[in-house]
């Protein structure tokens, strides 16, 4: 009810009440569940009380230091500001797992031997693959992981689906370079016509995995093309693969976008191109947000007004906001009549109203749109 009158102050009022030692456990349990009710609805909530929930890891109940580790591991920036005492839980049989991917899902790399030993025993904890690309991004040294991942896919027989090694070997990119060999094993021995996985780790491995490109070239997949294109930096295949597509591609094209975002940042588009990109970019939706970057690239500052027209709406989705944000990012200067915008955004206290279907994961997609808009505008103001 609290929440719905958007009092603020009294959700927190009454969350730290409700902990009070004095209290029962299940009196206390009650408070840890407004405190995450108050973090998923409001920006300023997390920085407000995580040292209360802090407090309660100490807590004489089992169930109630778990409810506070799981609300702390809810939210990055909670997982931030507790990030000494979700360290000082990495060993604990009972909790080290909660610990180890909230704290991974900050960048932080003392989780990173731990999220090995969890991948290893082939743990169901559903944040691995995303503490593992949060590590890999801060720089992460991706020796041990890598190792890892390959011992599972040595391991595994080619009709298994190994998602979890696959998405760390994505994570890390070029430092991934050294499983090259299995994921080109896994390629030879596929069971169908298109092993997405393996394509899709050597496009993220790049000029590394050119042992790959005979392989992939035998792959006539959407997939395999943009992996290709990543390996051998060869603009034959993108001029092909644009040649067998119709000037107005349409959104059912996966791919061209990222196609002619290369083509752009590599010498340039054609007449056609240039024609089959702004097709592209003027049909609303998710091919329009990833032709963004190329329409600037390629075009500069005389589509600044046109790109401003349009890529604003898109600042409150998960999926399409990071996108506009490093399109503004790259406008610099030029971007500057959003600044109005990504003030409010930025300083609104509730967060953005997604649907993701999981209201902790809506709660970090915010955080993380948040953090980017906060970046970006800094970018177009200087």
């Amino acid at each position: 009810m609290l929440t719905g009158l958007d009092r603020e102050l009294d959700r927190y009022a009454w969350a730290e009440r409700l902990v009070n030692r004095s209290e029962r456990p299940q009196v206390r349990l009650e408070g840890v569940r407004m405190a995450l009710a108050a973090m998923r609805e409001w920006r300023a909530a997390p920085a407000r009380l995580t040292p209360m929930l802090t407090g309660l890891l100490r807590d004489d109940s089992s169930e109630v230091r778990s409810a506070a580790l799981h609300t702390l591991a809810a939210s990055l920036t909670a997982s931030r500001l507790a990030a000494d005492e979700l360290a000082g839980l990495l060993d604990d049989p009972e909790f080290g797992a909660v610990a180890a991917t909230a704290l991974g899902s900050v960048g932080d790399h003392r989780a990173v031997p731990h999220l090995v030993r969890l991948m290893l025993s082939n743990s169901d904890e559903p944040r691995l693959a995303e503490a593992f690309k949060a590590v890999a991004r801060t720089g992460a040294d991706a020796q041990v992981p890598v190792a890892a991942a390959r011992q599972i896919l040595a391991v595994l027989p080619d009709s298994c689906t190994p998602d979890l090694p696959m998405r760390v070997l994505a994570a890390f990119g070029p430092a991934a370079a050294a499983a090259v060999p299995e994921l080109i094993d896994r390629l030879e021995g596929a069971e169908n016509d298109t092993p997405d996985w393996a394509i899709h780790v050597l496009g993220q491995i790049g000029p590394a995995a050119a042992a790959a490109a005979a392989l992939l070239r035998r792959h006539p997949t959407q997939c395999a093309t943009l992996a290709l294109l990543s390996v051998t930096s060869d603009r034959a295949v993108a001029d092909q693969y644009l040649a067998g597509r119709p000037e107005q591609p349409g959104r059912r094209d996966q791919i061209a976008p990222a196609v002619l975002t290369w083509l752009a940042e590599h010498n340039g588009l054609t007449a056609r191109q240039h024609k089959q990109l702004l097709s592209l970019f003027r049909a609303p939706g998710f091919t329009q947000v990833k032709s963004a970057g190329a329409v600037w690239l390629h075009n500069g500052p005389a589509v600044a007004a046109e790109l401003l027209g349009v890529l604003p709406d898109y600042l409150s989705d998960d999926l399409y906001g990071p996108e506009a944000l490093r399109v503004f990012a790259a406008m610099g200067s030029h971007a500057r009549p959003v600044l109005d915008r990504l003030d409010r955004f930025v300083a609104s206290r509730h967060r953005v109203g997604m649907n993701i279907g999981d209201f902790d994961a809506e709660m970090r997609a915010d955080e993380r749109l948040h953090a980017a808009a906060i970046a970006t505008r800094r970018m177009i103001a200087e």
